[in-house]
């Protein structure tokens, strides 16, 4: 995490994230704001009434619900893969598909998240994956060549 600065605000009891800039972030979290890299986001999880923002080298704790923290890093390009997390999509390595209906993501730093069935869409239209269909059926009345 390259955390540019620590600034002191009065606002402590809620927290807040904001994008400032092209590609950084103000993340409040208690008594201080954090200003982190955009790439330096790997992944944002919700535990409860309160959100972790995972970076290179921290967590943060956020006041907010996850989607409120999803609404507000969207315009960067924070994806949505699961009711419980969201992810940076240049930290993405691979896409693996397991099983009956199941998307496995795997970060750079080899942690591995299951997709939700309601975000596999997205998330394979967000990565340029195939979606799992089959052929199409050749009629009858087409000559075969």
């Amino acid at each position: 995490m390259t955390v540019v600065g620590r600034v002191s605000t009065r606002q402590t009891s809620i927290g807040y994230v904001r994008v400032i800039g092209a590609d950084r972030i103000a993340i409040c979290s208690g008594a201080s704001t954090d200003l982190v890299d955009w790439d330096d986001l790997i992944l944002v999880r919700s535990a409860k009434n309160h959100t972790w923002m995972i970076t290179q080298n921290a967590s943060i704790r956020v006041r907010r619900p996850l989607q409120c923290v999803v609404e507000a890093l969207t315009g960067l390009g924070l994806v949505q893969i699961h009711r419980r997390a969201a992810i940076n999509p240049a930290k993405v390595r691979r896409l693996i598909r397991s099983g009956n209906r199941r998307l496995v993501v795997i970060l750079e730093n080899e942690l591995s998240l299951a997709v939700g069935r309601k975000y596999q869409r997205i998330v394979r239209a967000t990565f340029g994956a195939r979606h799992s269909e089959p052929p199409p059926a050749v009629s009858a009345a087409e000559p075969l060549a």
